[in-house]
């Protein structure tokens, strides 16, 4: 599960983007152009009539055959910029967040999926680095396959499904912060900061 995550590179800058909020996302515009604009995150079809159960994460795996997805997974693919997430590891009865980004911390791309004015990112399976932490993660689309994700007229589902899968070779650091990311309205650059030691590839 992908419940926060941080795009540093916005303006203002955004440490801990949490479900419910207006987020930067990249789609095609009519004239097929990649375009920026906002969408809140909670993917909500026009038919949910209970607003309660709108989604954050779409699983990879099984997209393309889940009613809530499966059109926009056709037809609404997005990017969502962001260069770190939150993932929360169990420590005995408590559970400690931790930090993932690009070991450079250089900015990066979910896969994203969107319906009307809401979005919702993309999970797999976690790679050998993230899964010490918890068992899924966000698919990490490389640049190269920006375009071909927002492509509207994809090679089809296997392609797309090949695109989201694990990235085992991404470059990733994380490390333990505070609990003040559990708070949503606690938006700070101390949101990020190590009160530990960094897990080692």
């Amino acid at each position: 599960m992908c419940g926060r995550y941080t795009n540093r590179a916005a303006d203002p800058p955004r440490y801990n983007i949490a479900p419910g909020t207006d987020c930067v996302v990249i789609r095609r515009n009519a004239s097929g152009a990649p375009d920026s604009g906002l969408l809140r995150w909670g993917f909500a079809p026009h038919w949910l009539r209970d607003p309660g159960k709108a989604q954050i994460n779409a699983r990879a795996e099984t997209v393309h055959e889940k009613p809530m997805f499966k059109t926009a997974f056709r037809n609404g693919r997005c990017l969502v910029p962001a260069d770190g997430w939150y993932e929360w590891a169990r420590d005995g009865d408590k559970r400690q967040p931790w930090f993932f980004s690009m070991a450079d911390e250089t900015p990066f791309a979910f896969a994203g999926l969107w319906t009307g004015n809401t979005f919702a990112i993309m999970t797999t399976a976690a790679s050998t680095f993230a899964e010490r932490i918890h068992a899924r993660m966000p698919v990490l689309l490389r640049e190269r396959d920006w375009d071909e994700w927002l492509d509207e007229h994809p090679q089809g589902p296997g392609r797309l499904q090949f695109l989201c899968r694990t990235w085992q070779s991404a470059p990733l650091a994380a490390w333990p912060v505070s609990p003040l990311v559990n708070r949503p309205q606690h938006d700070a650059p101390d949101c990020t900061e190590p009160t530990g030691d960094a897990l080692t590839a």
